[in-house]
């Protein structure tokens, strides 16, 4: 019987670790995926701590035990993973257009500073394999990972924001049976605790950094440093 104890803790054991290995393989490509998305850091840290969730998290979010919680999969597909990122990417653009009024030409001229030469043009869709008719959320997640920048930086926040892509945002928002408008998808941020009541979605679209990157912040500690001037 005690042999049999030992065992089942070791498999439970196991399982705790493949959990926590996959939470941090999702949330390590989570992590820097919404700079600028939100105004805050507060706000990047919320969407990505939305993938570290383990059978025991959800327990606790749920008030249930972990026995309630759904199976995990010990195996997490990178596809699904970055299809999700994408869809939250989605939901952000889609709420910063909020309060933005006129034709599909008068809005584009709103983002027309952030257009660079080299882009494609506005009228093909961000995630083109993500737009299928009646799709899922679940389902875009798949295809829209084959649209994914493996090095995200200011230049990919700014296509982001240039090509307006809310089409994943909204099929979120339909499989939550929220509405699928602008005002839905802020309410939903604003729920999730990533915006405040106030957030500044002008500033979001207007495509200007609202906080120094990781590798401005380290020149900016470097520079403090110094002893002599420059």
């Amino acid at each position: 019987t005690n042999n049999n104890s030992v065992k089942e803790k070791e498999e439970e054991n196991n399982i705790n670790d493949s959990n926590n290995d996959n939470d941090m393989a999702a949330y390590n490509l989570a992590k820097l995926r919404f700079v600028d998305l939100t105004t805050t850091i507060e706000g990047e840290y919320v969407l990505e701590n939305l993938f570290l969730h383990s059978p025991s998290a959800t327990a606790t979010a749920t008030g249930g035990d972990d026995d309630d919680a759904p199976a995990y999969d010990a195996v997490v597909s990178d596809a699904v993973v970055k299809g999700a990122i994408a869809i939250l990417q989605s939901l952000c653009i889609y709420g910063m257009q909020i309060g933005v009024k006129g034709s599909e030409e008068q809005q584009a001229k709103i983002v027309r500073h952030l257009f660079r030469p080299g882009d494609v043009s506005r009228k093909a869709p961000l995630f083109p394999k993500a737009q299928k008719a009646g799709a899922t959320a679940g389902r875009n997640a798949e295809r829209s990972s084959s649209d994914w920048a493996d090095d995200w930086n200011s230049e990919e926040v700014r296509k982001l924001k240039y090509h307006r892509g809310t089409s994943l945002g909204k099929s979120l928002l339909a499989k939550l049976m929220r509405k699928r408008t602008a005002q839905g998808a802020f309410d939903l941020l604003h729920s999730l605790r990533a915006w405040s009541v106030h957030e500044d979605t002008a500033l979001l679209r207007s495509g200007f950094p609202v906080r120094f990157s990781e590798e401005e912040t380290e020149a900016s500690e470097r520079a403090e440093g110094e002893d002599r001037d420059p």
